[in-house]
């Protein structure tokens, strides 16, 4: 770990030019040009309407809700779902793509309801 640091640290040392402001003039100065990573208001309003959508698919969901919460939001694997509920691996599986498929179902269902309220 200490080696990786040393090696991080002496490449960043060549990196930089030593700065001298008073001899600089504005227009020696370069420019710089950093993306905008924040998202705009447009993408802002279709990610909470999307997040919005995916709160309401997994309300209407009943019985398979948590398999899916656990293993594809919680990032838990197979193993670990099913010793949280107390099933079996295989149950897990069976549970995990009956919610992915009746997931996937509703969200187009929202979608297309979504598409043609906006016409």
């Amino acid at each position: 770990m200490n080696a990786a640091l040393a090696i991080l640290r002496r490449r960043r040392s060549g990196r930089f030019e030593e700065l001298h402001v008073e001899a600089m003039h504005t227009e020696d100065l370069p420019s710089f040009d950093f993306p905008d990573h924040r998202m705009n208001p447009e993408d802002a309003c279709l990610n909470s309407e999307l997040q919005a959508r995916i709160h309401s698919c997994l309300k209407q969901m009943k019985s398979n809700r948590q398999v899916l919460i656990l293993r594809d939001v919680e990032g838990f694997s197979i193993s670990e779902t099913a010793q949280v509920l107390n099933l079996t691996r295989s149950a897990v599986k069976a549970k995990l793509l009956r919610a992915r498929r009746l997931a996937k179902m509703k969200l187009s269902i929202m979608r297309t309801e979504f598409r043609n309220s906006r016409r």
